[in-house]
Protein backbone atom coordinates (compact mmCIF):
# COMPACT_ATOMS: atom_id res chain seq x y z
CA UNK A 1 0.00 0.00 0.00
CA UNK A 2 1.82 3.51 -0.53
CA UNK A 3 2.48 5.03 2.19
CA UNK A 4 2.62 8.71 3.12
CA UNK A 5 5.97 9.28 1.60
CA UNK A 6 4.60 8.56 -1.45
CA UNK A 7 1.14 10.34 -0.86
CA UNK A 8 3.31 13.94 -0.22
CA UNK A 9 5.02 13.35 -3.31
CA UNK A 10 1.93 13.49 -4.76
CA UNK A 11 1.24 16.85 -3.21
CA UNK A 12 4.52 18.08 -4.71
CA UNK A 13 2.54 19.49 -8.17
CA UNK A 14 1.70 22.93 -8.38
CA UNK A 15 0.49 24.70 -11.43
CA UNK A 16 -2.23 28.07 -11.38
CA UNK A 17 -4.53 28.29 -14.85
CA UNK A 18 -8.04 27.48 -15.80
CA UNK A 19 -11.14 29.20 -16.46
CA UNK A 20 -14.60 29.32 -14.75
CA UNK A 21 -17.95 29.04 -15.47
CA UNK A 22 -18.00 32.37 -16.76
CA UNK A 23 -15.24 31.77 -19.14
CA UNK A 24 -12.93 34.02 -16.94
CA UNK A 25 -9.48 33.54 -15.60
CA UNK A 26 -9.26 31.87 -12.06
CA UNK A 27 -6.56 29.93 -10.09
CA UNK A 28 -6.81 26.41 -9.65
CA UNK A 29 -4.40 25.81 -6.81
CA UNK A 30 -2.88 22.80 -5.01
CA UNK A 31 -6.22 22.56 -2.73
CA UNK A 32 -7.73 21.26 -5.66
CA UNK A 33 -5.49 18.30 -6.04
CA UNK A 34 -5.36 18.33 -2.54
CA UNK A 35 -8.84 17.83 -2.47
CA UNK A 36 -9.31 15.31 -5.37
CA UNK A 37 -6.27 13.04 -3.46
CA UNK A 38 -8.32 13.04 -0.01
CA UNK A 39 -11.46 11.60 -2.20
CA UNK A 40 -8.75 9.23 -3.34
CA UNK A 41 -8.08 7.94 -0.05
CA UNK A 42 -11.85 8.21 0.96
CA UNK A 43 -12.32 5.95 -2.05
CA UNK A 44 -9.80 3.09 -0.90
CA UNK A 45 -11.90 0.93 0.60
CA UNK A 46 -14.46 0.50 -2.05
CA UNK A 47 -12.18 -0.40 -4.79
CA UNK A 48 -10.05 -2.53 -2.61
CA UNK A 49 -13.56 -4.21 -1.37
CA UNK A 50 -14.01 -5.06 -5.44
CA UNK A 51 -10.36 -5.80 -6.82
CA UNK A 52 -11.01 -9.66 -6.37
CA UNK A 53 -14.69 -8.98 -8.69
CA UNK A 54 -13.32 -7.25 -11.22
CA UNK A 55 -10.29 -9.61 -11.76
CA UNK A 56 -13.48 -12.38 -12.00
CA UNK A 57 -15.40 -10.44 -14.17
CA UNK A 58 -12.63 -8.41 -16.44
CA UNK A 59 -14.66 -4.79 -15.57
CA UNK A 60 -14.64 -2.40 -12.45
CA UNK A 61 -17.73 -3.38 -10.04
CA UNK A 62 -20.65 -0.96 -10.40
CA UNK A 63 -19.97 0.43 -7.03
CA UNK A 64 -16.64 1.48 -7.56
CA UNK A 65 -17.68 3.32 -10.78
CA UNK A 66 -20.26 5.21 -8.82
CA UNK A 67 -17.64 6.22 -6.11
CA UNK A 68 -15.55 7.70 -9.02
CA UNK A 69 -18.32 9.56 -10.15
CA UNK A 70 -19.35 10.70 -7.00
CA UNK A 71 -16.19 11.94 -5.84
CA UNK A 72 -15.57 13.81 -9.56
CA UNK A 73 -12.98 11.96 -10.94
CA UNK A 74 -14.08 12.14 -14.46
CA UNK A 75 -14.60 15.96 -14.60
CA UNK A 76 -11.01 16.69 -14.07
CA UNK A 77 -10.52 17.44 -18.24
CA UNK A 78 -13.93 18.75 -18.52
CA UNK A 79 -14.17 22.52 -19.26
CA UNK A 80 -15.12 24.48 -16.19
CA UNK A 81 -17.53 26.34 -18.34
CA UNK A 82 -19.08 23.05 -18.94
CA UNK A 83 -19.38 21.90 -15.34
CA UNK A 84 -15.94 20.59 -15.23
CA UNK A 85 -12.87 21.48 -13.08
CA UNK A 86 -10.36 22.25 -16.01
CA UNK A 87 -7.33 21.17 -14.36
CA UNK A 88 -3.73 21.36 -15.83
CA UNK A 89 -2.12 18.03 -16.78
CA UNK A 90 0.62 18.33 -14.09
CA UNK A 91 -2.22 18.43 -11.56
CA UNK A 92 -4.33 15.71 -12.86
CA UNK A 93 -1.62 13.24 -13.10
CA UNK A 94 -1.06 12.71 -9.09
CA UNK A 95 -4.66 12.02 -8.78
CA UNK A 96 -4.57 9.38 -11.55
CA UNK A 97 -1.46 8.12 -10.39
CA UNK A 98 -2.70 7.58 -6.45
CA UNK A 99 -5.59 5.58 -8.07
CA UNK A 100 -3.37 3.44 -9.99
CA UNK A 101 -1.45 2.60 -6.76
CA UNK A 102 -4.99 1.11 -5.38
CA UNK A 103 -5.61 -0.50 -8.27
CA UNK A 104 -3.98 -0.26 -11.76
CA UNK A 105 -7.49 -1.19 -13.72
CA UNK A 106 -9.05 1.72 -11.59
CA UNK A 107 -6.59 4.50 -12.45
CA UNK A 108 -6.36 3.35 -16.21
CA UNK A 109 -10.03 3.31 -16.28
CA UNK A 110 -10.13 7.22 -14.95
CA UNK A 111 -7.04 8.30 -17.46
CA UNK A 112 -9.10 6.98 -20.33
CA UNK A 113 -12.00 8.83 -19.87
CA UNK A 114 -9.75 12.26 -19.19
CA UNK A 115 -7.95 11.12 -22.64
CA UNK A 116 -11.26 11.52 -24.05
CA UNK A 117 -12.13 14.62 -21.90
CA UNK A 118 -9.20 15.96 -24.51
CA UNK A 119 -9.89 14.36 -27.51
CA UNK A 120 -13.48 16.19 -27.20
CA UNK A 121 -11.59 19.73 -27.95
CA UNK A 122 -11.53 18.87 -31.42
CA UNK A 123 -15.15 18.80 -32.01
CA UNK A 124 -17.99 21.52 -31.37
CA UNK A 125 -21.72 21.71 -32.12
CA UNK A 126 -23.41 18.11 -31.04
CA UNK A 127 -20.20 16.80 -29.91
CA UNK A 128 -20.10 19.44 -27.38
CA UNK A 129 -23.76 18.91 -26.47
CA UNK A 130 -23.25 15.13 -26.21
CA UNK A 131 -20.39 16.01 -23.56
CA UNK A 132 -22.42 18.40 -21.66
CA UNK A 133 -25.21 15.86 -21.21
CA UNK A 134 -24.03 14.51 -17.72
CA UNK A 135 -19.87 16.16 -17.27
CA UNK A 136 -19.37 13.91 -14.64
CA UNK A 137 -19.95 10.69 -16.80
CA UNK A 138 -16.99 8.38 -17.52
CA UNK A 139 -15.77 8.41 -21.12
CA UNK A 140 -14.39 5.81 -23.24
CA UNK A 141 -12.14 5.08 -26.56
CA UNK A 142 -10.59 3.37 -29.33
CA UNK A 143 -7.97 4.81 -31.89
CA UNK A 144 -7.04 1.74 -33.41
CA UNK A 145 -8.05 -0.28 -35.35
CA UNK A 146 -10.56 2.19 -36.82
CA UNK A 147 -14.17 1.32 -38.29
CA UNK A 148 -15.19 1.75 -41.57
CA UNK A 149 -17.08 4.61 -42.92
CA UNK A 150 -18.99 5.57 -45.70
CA UNK A 151 -20.14 9.02 -46.91
CA UNK A 152 -24.01 9.39 -46.60
CA UNK A 153 -26.26 12.62 -46.52
CA UNK A 154 -25.71 14.27 -43.33
CA UNK A 155 -22.66 12.79 -42.12
CA UNK A 156 -21.26 8.91 -42.31
CA UNK A 157 -22.27 5.41 -41.85
CA UNK A 158 -19.88 3.24 -39.89
CA UNK A 159 -20.10 -0.24 -39.39
CA UNK A 160 -17.00 -2.86 -38.58
CA UNK A 161 -15.17 -3.69 -34.71
CA UNK A 162 -13.11 -1.64 -33.03
CA UNK A 163 -10.96 -2.62 -29.69
CA UNK A 164 -10.11 -1.46 -26.29
CA UNK A 165 -12.91 0.09 -24.75
CA UNK A 166 -11.79 0.61 -21.55
CA UNK A 167 -15.12 0.97 -19.17
CA UNK A 168 -17.63 0.71 -21.73
CA UNK A 169 -19.50 -1.35 -19.22
CA UNK A 170 -20.35 2.54 -18.01
CA UNK A 171 -19.32 4.63 -20.54
CA UNK A 172 -22.07 7.34 -21.66
CA UNK A 173 -20.00 8.34 -24.68
CA UNK A 174 -17.50 6.85 -26.77
CA UNK A 175 -14.43 8.14 -29.44
CA UNK A 176 -13.37 5.79 -31.91
CA UNK A 177 -11.33 6.47 -35.84
CA UNK A 178 -12.86 5.17 -39.00
CA UNK A 179 -11.77 4.57 -42.38
CA UNK A 180 -13.60 6.33 -45.24
CA UNK A 181 -14.58 3.82 -48.31
CA UNK A 182 -16.00 4.04 -51.23
CA UNK A 183 -17.31 0.59 -52.84
CA UNK A 184 -15.53 -1.13 -50.33
CA UNK A 185 -12.39 0.39 -51.16
CA UNK A 186 -10.67 2.39 -48.86
CA UNK A 187 -10.60 6.61 -49.85
CA UNK A 188 -7.02 8.02 -50.37
CA UNK A 189 -6.23 11.52 -49.05
CA UNK A 190 -4.22 12.77 -51.92
CA UNK A 191 -2.65 15.68 -49.63
CA UNK A 192 -0.91 12.09 -48.14
CA UNK A 193 -1.46 9.89 -50.37
CA UNK A 194 -2.72 7.50 -47.27
CA UNK A 195 -6.53 6.15 -46.70
CA UNK A 196 -8.76 8.83 -45.21
CA UNK A 197 -9.50 8.59 -41.93
CA UNK A 198 -12.01 10.45 -39.35
CA UNK A 199 -12.22 10.76 -35.81
CA UNK A 200 -16.03 10.52 -34.82
CA UNK A 201 -18.00 10.83 -31.34
CA UNK A 202 -20.68 8.71 -31.01
CA UNK A 203 -23.21 8.02 -27.99
CA UNK A 204 -22.43 4.00 -26.39
CA UNK A 205 -26.15 3.18 -27.14
CA UNK A 206 -25.04 3.26 -30.36
CA UNK A 207 -23.11 0.27 -30.37
CA UNK A 208 -22.99 -3.26 -29.30
CA UNK A 209 -20.35 -4.07 -26.67
CA UNK A 210 -18.77 -7.51 -26.85
CA UNK A 211 -17.34 -8.77 -23.79
CA UNK A 212 -13.77 -10.25 -25.25
CA UNK A 213 -11.46 -8.86 -22.63
CA UNK A 214 -9.92 -11.88 -20.09
CA UNK A 215 -5.97 -10.83 -20.34
CA UNK A 216 -3.56 -11.51 -17.91
CA UNK A 217 -3.31 -8.52 -16.30
CA UNK A 218 -5.03 -5.06 -15.97
CA UNK A 219 -8.17 -7.15 -15.83
CA UNK A 220 -10.42 -4.59 -14.40
CA UNK A 221 -10.53 -2.34 -17.28
CA UNK A 222 -12.87 -4.05 -19.14
CA UNK A 223 -11.42 -3.10 -22.49
CA UNK A 224 -13.88 -5.32 -24.53
CA UNK A 225 -14.62 -4.55 -28.26
CA UNK A 226 -17.59 -2.41 -29.86
CA UNK A 227 -19.63 -2.89 -33.14
CA UNK A 228 -20.79 -0.79 -35.40
CA UNK A 229 -23.74 -1.75 -37.35
CA UNK A 230 -24.59 1.13 -40.23
CA UNK A 231 -24.12 3.74 -37.25
CA UNK A 232 -24.82 6.96 -38.64
CA UNK A 233 -23.19 9.71 -37.34
CA UNK A 234 -23.65 13.17 -38.66
CA UNK A 235 -21.23 15.36 -39.70
CA UNK A 236 -20.75 17.57 -36.70
CA UNK A 237 -19.46 14.70 -34.66
CA UNK A 238 -17.26 13.32 -37.43
CA UNK A 239 -13.47 15.44 -38.53
CA UNK A 240 -10.51 14.04 -40.45
CA UNK A 241 -7.69 12.43 -37.82
CA UNK A 242 -5.99 15.88 -37.44
CA UNK A 243 -6.04 17.79 -34.03
CA UNK A 244 -6.88 21.76 -34.94
CA UNK A 245 -4.96 24.86 -33.18
CA UNK A 246 -8.57 26.43 -33.56
CA UNK A 247 -11.09 24.97 -31.08
CA UNK A 248 -14.80 25.57 -30.13
CA UNK A 249 -14.48 28.21 -27.03
CA UNK A 250 -15.26 25.65 -24.22
CA UNK A 251 -11.07 24.67 -24.85
CA UNK A 252 -9.89 27.65 -25.63
CA UNK A 253 -7.11 26.98 -22.97
CA UNK A 254 -3.96 26.23 -24.57
CA UNK A 255 -3.51 22.86 -22.28
CA UNK A 256 -6.24 21.41 -24.81
CA UNK A 257 -3.93 21.35 -27.77
CA UNK A 258 -1.91 19.11 -26.08
CA UNK A 259 -4.00 16.37 -27.47
CA UNK A 260 -3.23 13.89 -28.58
CA UNK A 261 0.27 13.92 -26.65
CA UNK A 262 -1.52 13.70 -23.39
CA UNK A 263 -2.67 10.72 -23.94
CA UNK A 264 1.27 9.47 -24.06
CA UNK A 265 1.85 11.03 -20.65
CA UNK A 266 -1.12 10.14 -18.63
CA UNK A 267 -0.88 6.65 -19.92
CA UNK A 268 2.68 6.41 -18.71
CA UNK A 269 1.70 7.65 -15.15
CA UNK A 270 -0.29 4.52 -14.58
CA UNK A 271 2.43 2.35 -14.09
CA UNK A 272 4.30 4.48 -12.35
CA UNK A 273 1.85 4.48 -10.06
CA UNK A 274 1.61 0.40 -9.80
CA UNK A 275 5.34 0.36 -9.67
CA UNK A 276 4.93 2.50 -6.93
CA UNK A 277 2.67 0.82 -4.73
CA UNK A 278 4.60 -2.32 -5.46
CA UNK A 279 7.47 -1.04 -3.89
CA UNK A 280 5.70 -0.22 -1.09
CA UNK A 281 4.47 -3.87 -0.43
CA UNK A 282 8.47 -4.99 -1.16
CA UNK A 283 9.77 -2.59 1.39
CA UNK A 284 7.82 -4.37 3.78
CA UNK A 285 8.22 -7.52 2.26
CA UNK A 286 12.14 -6.61 2.92
CA UNK A 287 11.62 -4.94 6.51
CA UNK A 288 10.97 -8.64 7.80
CA UNK A 289 11.44 -11.75 5.51
CA UNK A 290 14.19 -14.21 6.35
CA UNK A 291 14.28 -16.12 2.93
CA UNK A 292 14.60 -19.84 3.39
CA UNK A 293 17.79 -21.46 4.34
CA UNK A 294 19.10 -18.13 4.95
CA UNK A 295 20.25 -16.80 8.39
CA UNK A 296 20.73 -12.92 7.17
CA UNK A 297 17.29 -11.07 6.82
CA UNK A 298 16.60 -9.14 3.88
CA UNK A 299 16.54 -5.88 5.53
CA UNK A 300 20.75 -6.90 6.35
CA UNK A 301 21.62 -6.80 2.88
CA UNK A 302 23.35 -4.28 1.02
CA UNK A 303 22.17 -5.37 -2.45
CA UNK A 304 18.88 -5.08 -1.27
CA UNK A 305 19.23 -1.46 0.23
CA UNK A 306 21.17 -0.54 -3.24
CA UNK A 307 18.16 -2.28 -5.38
CA UNK A 308 15.11 -0.45 -3.21
CA UNK A 309 17.42 2.66 -3.40
CA UNK A 310 17.67 2.57 -7.42
CA UNK A 311 13.82 1.67 -7.82
CA UNK A 312 12.70 4.75 -6.15
CA UNK A 313 15.22 7.00 -8.06
CA UNK A 314 14.02 5.78 -11.21
CA UNK A 315 10.18 6.16 -9.97
CA UNK A 316 10.60 10.08 -8.87
CA UNK A 317 12.71 10.96 -11.95
CA UNK A 318 10.61 9.66 -14.36
CA UNK A 319 7.48 11.54 -12.21
CA UNK A 320 9.73 14.25 -12.78
CA UNK A 321 10.39 14.25 -16.56
CA UNK A 322 7.13 13.88 -17.42
CA UNK A 323 5.74 16.61 -15.31
CA UNK A 324 8.63 18.85 -16.92
CA UNK A 325 7.96 17.96 -20.61
CA UNK A 326 4.15 18.94 -20.14
CA UNK A 327 4.97 22.22 -18.90
CA UNK A 328 7.51 22.84 -21.75
CA UNK A 329 5.12 21.70 -23.93
CA UNK A 330 2.01 23.73 -22.73
CA UNK A 331 4.17 26.59 -22.61
CA UNK A 332 5.14 26.05 -25.96
CA UNK A 333 1.56 25.86 -27.07
CA UNK A 334 0.29 29.12 -24.88
CA UNK A 335 3.35 31.63 -26.38
CA UNK A 336 2.96 30.33 -30.40
CA UNK A 337 -0.88 28.97 -30.95
CA UNK A 338 0.29 26.38 -33.31
CA UNK A 339 0.24 22.42 -32.90
CA UNK A 340 3.16 21.13 -30.39
CA UNK A 341 6.86 20.87 -32.54
CA UNK A 342 8.75 18.21 -33.53
CA UNK A 343 11.26 18.34 -30.19
CA UNK A 344 8.67 18.58 -27.92
CA UNK A 345 7.05 15.56 -29.82
CA UNK A 346 9.75 13.89 -28.58
CA UNK A 347 10.32 14.55 -25.75
CA UNK A 348 7.40 13.47 -24.87
CA UNK A 349 7.26 10.19 -26.62
CA UNK A 350 10.77 9.56 -24.89
CA UNK A 351 9.25 10.71 -21.16
CA UNK A 352 6.31 8.07 -21.73
CA UNK A 353 8.53 5.35 -23.02
CA UNK A 354 11.01 6.36 -19.94
CA UNK A 355 8.64 5.92 -17.64
CA UNK A 356 7.06 2.39 -18.47
CA UNK A 357 10.85 0.92 -18.85
CA UNK A 358 11.42 1.98 -15.61
CA UNK A 359 7.80 0.37 -14.35
CA UNK A 360 9.08 -2.99 -16.00
CA UNK A 361 12.29 -2.59 -14.40
CA UNK A 362 11.16 -2.04 -11.02
CA UNK A 363 8.38 -4.45 -11.45
CA UNK A 364 11.55 -7.10 -12.55
CA UNK A 365 13.25 -5.82 -9.16
CA UNK A 366 10.71 -5.97 -6.95
CA UNK A 367 10.12 -9.71 -8.34
CA UNK A 368 13.62 -10.40 -7.72
CA UNK A 369 13.92 -9.27 -4.28
CA UNK A 370 10.42 -10.39 -2.65
CA UNK A 371 10.88 -14.05 -4.51
CA UNK A 372 8.29 -16.41 -3.51
CA UNK A 373 6.27 -13.39 -1.82
CA UNK A 374 5.73 -11.78 -5.74
CA UNK A 375 4.27 -14.83 -6.85
CA UNK A 376 1.56 -16.31 -5.17
CA UNK A 377 -1.83 -15.99 -7.11
CA UNK A 378 -4.46 -13.58 -5.72
CA UNK A 379 -2.16 -11.62 -3.81
CA UNK A 380 -1.97 -7.75 -4.27
CA UNK A 381 1.87 -7.63 -5.33
CA UNK A 382 1.15 -10.56 -8.05
CA UNK A 383 -1.73 -8.45 -9.52
CA UNK A 384 0.45 -5.33 -9.48
CA UNK A 385 2.90 -7.37 -11.44
CA UNK A 386 1.07 -8.63 -13.61
CA UNK A 387 -0.67 -5.06 -14.05
CA UNK A 388 3.02 -3.52 -15.48
CA UNK A 389 3.45 -6.19 -17.74
CA UNK A 390 0.15 -5.99 -19.07
CA UNK A 391 -0.47 -2.10 -19.39
CA UNK A 392 3.28 -1.21 -20.64
CA UNK A 393 2.73 -3.29 -23.90
CA UNK A 394 0.03 -0.45 -24.99
CA UNK A 395 1.15 1.19 -28.05
CA UNK A 396 2.54 4.05 -26.74
CA UNK A 397 4.41 2.59 -24.20
CA UNK A 398 6.14 -0.58 -25.80
CA UNK A 399 9.63 0.20 -26.21
CA UNK A 400 9.91 0.42 -29.55
CA UNK A 401 8.47 3.55 -28.95
CA UNK A 402 12.30 4.99 -28.45
CA UNK A 403 12.30 4.23 -32.18
CA UNK A 404 9.51 6.25 -32.81
CA UNK A 405 11.10 9.71 -31.09
CA UNK A 406 14.58 8.67 -32.20
CA UNK A 407 14.25 8.45 -35.90
CA UNK A 408 12.32 12.33 -35.44
CA UNK A 409 15.68 13.38 -34.20
CA UNK A 410 17.19 12.56 -37.57
CA UNK A 411 14.30 14.93 -39.50
CA UNK A 412 12.03 11.61 -40.80
CA UNK A 413 8.79 11.27 -40.01
CA UNK A 414 8.02 8.35 -36.81
CA UNK A 415 6.44 5.33 -37.65
CA UNK A 416 3.86 5.87 -34.75
CA UNK A 417 1.13 8.12 -36.77
CA UNK A 418 0.22 10.66 -33.91
CA UNK A 419 3.53 12.21 -33.39
CA UNK A 420 3.39 13.05 -37.36
CA UNK A 421 -0.24 14.85 -36.63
Amino acid sequence: MPNERFAAELRTVRFYGGRNDEGNSMSITMDTTDELLDRVAGLRSTIEAHVDENERTCRLADPVYDALIAAGMYKMMTPASLGGLEMHPCEVYPVIEALAAIDGATGWNVNQSTSVSMLMSAFGGTARDMFTRDPSAPLCSSAFPPAFASRVDGGISVNGRVAFLSGAARAVTGFATAVVVDAGEPVIDPETGAPEVLMMVFPMSDIEVVDVWNPVGMRGTGSNDGVFADCFIPEERCGPFAFPTVRPEEWANPMYGFIPFFGITVHAIVPLGIATAALDETLEIVATKTPNFFDVPLRERTTAHDLLGRCRAEIEAARASIDAVTRRSIEELAATGESLSTDARISVQLAGANAATVSRRVGDTVRSLAGTSAIKSGTSLERRLRDIDTITQHLVLQEGRYASAGVMMLGEPSDLALLNI
